[in-house]
């Protein structure tokens, strides 16, 4: 088959959902191509990415990215938040493709999801909608509650135009519990097209690799005796990378070190700076700038503890992948990520709480080893984009 995955923005150096879905479609042997715009990011690209990634615009036309085929296009800007835009001449470049399949994600994005349909008629492919929220309420028990940012679903027009795309598409791909709850609230009907999956990484290629724990914990002056404390992606403010910071300064105990991969905006990163320095902590935090999706788990491997105080991102799964503890958020619609008692879960952003389990961790080194390897199993086991992919297609 030839299969299109359409996302506003896309950088192959990031391990997006885009990524694993096309190697597991090329590794079954289809077609693929992503279909993007001219800009690799649109939030925070020239104080977070450029220093490594080059300028945010690219020409126009086709790439080969690691391997997958890119087809880039002109964006005509709406105005929106998010530099939300439309590509240009869109049918018109993907008819000599002849695709079967085409994905589409993300119900907010309605000139992308009304562009979704379109092409389902123009193309007369099958439509793919995925419906990927990382909004949730976070109280853990009972039924989550559609928060602010959905208010707007309760707008009359907009519900049936989300409602119209969901019963318009072939497939429905909720890529977490309250993504698919989402998708139920909005279309009852949809549940028969339904299928739950969640975000997963390439097990077969992230993985503990015992020469990098020695090779990189020697280049940063690491000992043999200090515990890692890992954070990696862009660090960002909602993301409370300061919280975990504190919570080690908090802690003080000597032979912990953190280690923060991925870039940030200026003022945050000072932010993170002073925090450290009030603590006395400044000489124990590890700044390492970008580091690519194909060598990130070499981190990974020299770490012994991975958190994230207030974000799910999908480096929760590639710490798990390489057999290291989490700590993450206890947001409802993602108890997956720890179902294997392969981490601990705080109140999002709490201190007191991140305290506390860092604590237990460092003091249990048996413990950790154990939730190291019931990582690695559910990511064997469940957490793939073999086993993902394999449930989409079906």
């Amino acid at each position: 088959m030839k299969i299109a995955l359409y996302s506003q923005y896309f950088v192959s150096k990031f391990e997006y959902m885009e990524n694993g879905f096309s190697r597991e479609f090329q590794r079954l042997g289809h077609d693929v191509i992503i279909v993007t715009g001219v800009k690799r990011y649109p939030k925070l690209y020239s104080e977070a990415l450029e220093i490594k990634l080059g300028q945010n615009k690219i020409s126009p036309g086709e790439y080969d990215e690691n391997g997958i085929k890119i087809v880039r296009l002109e964006m005509r800007e709406t105005g929106l938040q998010g530099n939300i835009g439309i590509p240009k001449r869109f049918i018109s470049n993907l008819k000599k493709y002849s695709i079967d399949i085409i994905f589409f994600q993300s119900l907010e994005l309605y000139q992308a999801a009304v562009l979704a349909v379109i092409t389902k008629y123009y193309l007369r492919c099958k439509l793919y909608m995925v419906v990927n929220e990382h909004y949730v309420h976070k109280n853990t028990s009972g039924n989550p509650k559609i928060n602010s940012r959905f208010k707007y679903f309760k707008k009359f027009l907009k519900k049936l135009i989300k409602r119209a795309i969901l019963k318009l598409s072939d497939r429905v791909i909720g890529m977490n519990e309250y993504s698919s709850m989402v998708a139920k609230k909005i279309c009852p009907s949809v549940e028969s097209k339904l299928v739950e999956v969640t975000l997963a990484v390439d097990h077969y290629n992230i993985y503990f690799k015992p020469d990098f724990r020695i090779i990189i914990r020697k280049k940063y002056g690491i000992s043999d005796d200090n515990i890692v404390i890992i954070h990696t992606g862009k660090l960002l403010p909602f993301k409370k990378t300061d919280v975990l910071v504190q919570a080690v300064g908090i802690i003080n105990d000597p032979k912990i070190r953190i280690m923060l991969v991925g870039h940030g905006p200026e003022n945050y990163l000072n932010k993170i700076k002073k925090i450290a320095i009030s603590y006395g902590i400044d000489n124990k935090i590890l700044f390492i700038p970008f580091v690519d999706s194909k060598k990130v788990h070499h981190y990974y491997s020299a770490a012994d503890i991975a958190v994230w105080p207030d974000s799910l991102t999908i480096s929760t799964i590639e710490a798990s992948a390489v057999g290291i503890p989490v700590i993450v958020p206890n947001y409802h619609g993602y108890e997956h990520r720890t179902k294997y008692n392969n981490g601990l879960r705080i109140r999002p952003g709490d201190v007191k709480d991140l305290v506390e389990k860092l604590k237990y961790l460092i003091a249990n080194d048996s413990r950790r080893k154990l939730m190291g390897e019931k990582g690695r199993d559910l990511v064997e086991r469940e957490l793939n984009w073999e086993k993902i992919v394999s449930k989409i297609l079906a």
